[in-house]
């Protein structure tokens, strides 16, 4: 593996004037220079095949020959989203000229950085027109997801809506991430390779029982990376973990052993989000709502927010709709600016709210036909705990506390994430 170069870095080649990687980088992009290899992904139950990962390589003995430099290059110079779609192009025709994409589901990593739906969209565009009846996953890692939460939960929606499935790679390398798996909702979910050889073993565990719950909450596939010696796969085993990735079942190759037996991975089924859907809309049928002034909604309101803030290790996300900007009062911009320094995502909703209402918060103003301007809810969602207050205004007249509230406090953790998707789907569109 080559050191991450710098595009000012000069390479010399014999018989030929000294370039920069830039300009080395220009030239693979314009001659399409790149080389995919696969890598097999394997039950360790029986042995099966479940899928291939496309990994993109340079020219060979090229100092951008491995990934790591290559696209280090791309991002210092702003070339990241012309690679990457030339990565994906190039996985797919490779595919499908050696047979890969009509025999088992293909991993195709994207850049979460320069990723979004109508990016997605051209994906799926070049899917139809090289390999029609590939099953591709799109595998985003996991660090890229802090950056913009909210534009890699666009991406993933429009994936869905078009046919794409979802992988999350390096779990675990940012513990805070975990917050939004069950938003995100990938089909596989694949465990950084340093949690196999983590020192940690405690922390290690916690990853892995986070994980392995929302695993087993909607039938999504756990895979172990770096998988390279028996000791490994015991561990990867234990982790939960139901697939193995790495040198002990195959190394990357640019021809792939098609007669083999393949139990291929699914996708999860979704339920889209309908269009005016609130949180409160969810439960407004049920016989357990109640009645409650402002004033004691208050202290269940103080309550979730205290909830997130004791989450240190494993931060929680925190959604919430205000009605308008003027419930968002001086304390609670100061709560919610203090949740943010922790947390993966705090995003607020209401009339006339900014963009940024406090530090590290994010706001989504509501349009006047909007059934939220009507609610407030207050969503706590992290690996283990989730928690919401949801309630609607009754429409009372008089002292601002005195105002009365249809709610509910849940911890139904599938009603929590619907409720909390229901908010995200206006964070996305906005």
């Amino acid at each position: 593996m080559f050191p991450a170069p710098h595009p000012s870095t000069r390479l010399d080649t014999v018989g030929e004037p000294p370039v920069s990687m830039a300009q080395a980088l220009a030239h693979i992009l314009e001659t399409a220079e790149i080389r995919t290899v696969f890598q097999p992904l394997v039950w360790m139950a029986d042995d099966r095949v479940a899928a291939v990962e496309a990994l993109t390589h340079g020219p060979h003995e090229h100092p951008l020959s491995s990934p790591d430099a290559l696209f280090a290059v791309a991002r210092e110079t702003g070339q990241l989203a012309r690679l990457d779609r030339l990565c994906v192009r190039h996985a797919l025709l490779a595919a499908q000229s050696h047979g890969v994409s009509d025999r088992m589901p293909l991993l195709i990593n994207v850049e979460a950085a320069v990723l979004r739906p109508e990016d997605v969209r051209e994906i799926a565009a070049m899917k139809a027109g090289i390999a029609p009846r590939a099953h591709v996953i799109l595998e985003i890692t996991e660090r890229e997801i802090g950056r913009d939460p909210a534009a890699v939960l666009a991406a993933a929606r429009e994936a869905r809506r078009v046919g794409l499935g979802i992988a999350l790679d390096d779990v675990g390398a940012d513990p805070t991430s975990l917050a939004l798996l069950p938003l995100l909702r990938p089909d596989v979910v694949k465990l950084d390779r340093q949690l196999i050889r983590g020192a940690d073993r405690v922390a290690v565990a916690a990853v892995a029982a986070a994980v392995s719950a929302y695993a087993e909450s909607t039938g999504a596939v756990v895979v172990a990376e770096g998988v390279e010696t028996d000791d490994d796969r015991a561990w990867a085993v234990a982790m939960g973990a139901h697939v193995a990735q790495g040198w002990l079942y195959g190394r990357p190759r640019e021809l792939v052993e098609l007669d083999v037996d393949v139990t291929p991975v699914g996708l999860l089924r979704e339920h889209p989000v309908e269009p005016g859907e609130t949180p409160f809309s969810l439960v407004s049928h049920q016989g357990d709502i109640r009645v409650a002034r402002k004033r004691e909604l208050l202290a269940m309101s103080r309550h979730l927010e205290r909830v997130a803030g004791q989450w240190h290790a494993d931060a929680a996300l925190i959604a919430a709709s205000f009605q308008h900007d003027g419930n968002f009062t001086p304390r609670t911009a100061r709560c919610f600016a203090e949740l943010a320094h922790r947390s993966p995502l705090v995003v607020v909703f209401g009339a006339g709210f900014a963009s940024a209402p406090a530090p590290g918060v994010r706001g989504v103003p509501l349009g006047l036909d909007d059934p939220l301007r009507d609610e407030w809810n207050v969503i706590v969602l992290g690996p283990h705990y989730a928690g919401a207050l949801l309630s609607r205004d009754l429409g009372d007249q008089g002292a601002d506390l005195d105002r009365r509230f249809a709610f509910l406090v849940t911890h139904r953790r599938e009603l929590v994430i619907h409720a909390a998707r229901t908010l995200l789907a206006r964070l996305t569109a906005a």
